[in-house]
């Protein structure tokens, strides 16, 4: 496994901000797909296209679907170099936009189950006490008086909404070692009053994967090493491999799932899981497992990890790519294709079912 790439990314987020390649589902089973020439809503199994918005507004560089209604979220992006600016569109069911806000590196972000507020993490201002780096800060923002506030500081780029919309998972870091590890825990933070229940410690990059299942009871996490809260770790005892974990949402049961694996994703009705592992040269296997990790199968080896934002020389940050559930039974990944002789390479979207049949590209 390719621990450094993990760190790339979240040390770039030091500078600027650096969302992830993840493709949103919309509610009639259409992935929502930002391009050069603007954000398009895909249909898997008719083939059409439909253009949401064009490029005119910004660089279209990330998209949601509401989970409540028929509103879509398209971040565009102006700027790079040691910052970037992203304005956050909200496009209702009449095909109308409105501007949300503008916000500075922006590295992630959620609707809530309700689809009443936007969840969204950037990279702070200033550089963290005790750090040496700009950490991202979580905010919430109302959608309907577009009111911005901070809920924490020093936390992941990563978050995810408890079902009743009242709390968000994500990763506290509290200290950095020498050898770029993080320490902190996966922590649920109360929407209303900031308060804050640790889950688990764990120890590894700060861009650690977390997953939460859609009964909100259960997490996956990738982490060096993990322990209860309270537990001393020792990374330099643990290795530089990231495992696999699971937890309870009160903190209970914690345990290894297995030795090796970039992220884990649940199906939406909890009962399968995602798993992207053995990286080799930038490109991963994708396995499916149940929900109580007895038994996986492997359905894919072509799943692109990261592309670079350097261009056509291949320097610059690494951009985390994530696959996704396009339905209970059917993944969508993106990947690494050669298309002109062997180094030509493009990333092309795929579907494929969970037992590994009907893999099925997108793109000629």
């Amino acid at each position: 496994m390719n621990w450094t790439r993990l760190l790339l990314c979240g040390l770039i987020v030091g500078l600027s901000g650096c969302l992830p390649i993840e493709l949103d589902v919309t509610r009639n089973g259409e992935l929502l797909i930002p391009r050069e020439e603007g954000l398009f809503a895909y249909d898997p199994g008719t083939g059409e296209v439909e253009r949401v918005a064009d490029a005119s507004r910004g660089d279209p560089a990330f998209a949601l679907a509401s989970p409540a209604g028929p509103e879509t979220l398209l971040l565009t992006a102006r700027g790079g170099g040691m910052g970037q600016n992203f304005t956050f569109h909200l496009r209702d069911g009449e095909g109308q936009t409105r501007t949300l806000t503008e916000q500075s590196n922006v590295t992630y972000t959620q609707f809530s189950p309700d689809g009443g507020k936007l969840a969204f993490s950037r990279v702070a201002d200033q550089q963290s006490e005790g750090f040496d780096q700009n950490l991202p800060e979580l905010r919430i923002m109302t959608l309907e008086g577009r009111s911005i506030r901070k809920l924490a500081s020093n936390v992941s780029a990563l978050h995810r909404w408890m079902p009743g919309g009242d709390r968000i998972l994500t990763l506290k870091l509290d200290s950095k070692g020498e050898n770029q590890l993080y320490t902190g825990h996966l922590t649920l933070y109360d929407v209303g009053s900031g308060e804050a229940t640790k889950l688990a410690k764990l120890i590894g990059p700060d861009s650690a994967f977390f997953d939460l299942s859609p009964n909100g009871q259960r997490v996956v996490f990738t982490a060096v090493a993990a322990g209860p809260v309270g537990e001393e770790l020792d990374p330099d005892a643990e290795g530089q491999e990231t495992k696999l974990f699971t937890v309870k949402a009160d903190g209970e049961g914690l345990r290894q799932l297995r030795s090796e694996a970039e992220y884990a994703v649940f199906s939406p009705d909890g009962e399968r899981v995602l798993i992207g592992a053995d990286e080799d040269e930038g490109v991963l296997q994708l396995e499916v497992a149940d929900a109580e990790f007895e038994e996986a199968r492997v359905i894919a080896s072509d799943a692109a990890a990261s592309v670079s934002g350097g261009g056509g020389g291949g320097f610059g940050p690494q951009t985390d790519i994530y696959p996704g559930w396009l339905d209970d039974n059917t993944v969508h990944y993106l990947a690494r294709k050669a298309v002109y002789g062997t180094a030509g390479e493009n990333l092309m979207l795929h579907t494929v079912e969970a037992d590994g049949s009907n893999k099925t590209t997108h793109q000629a």
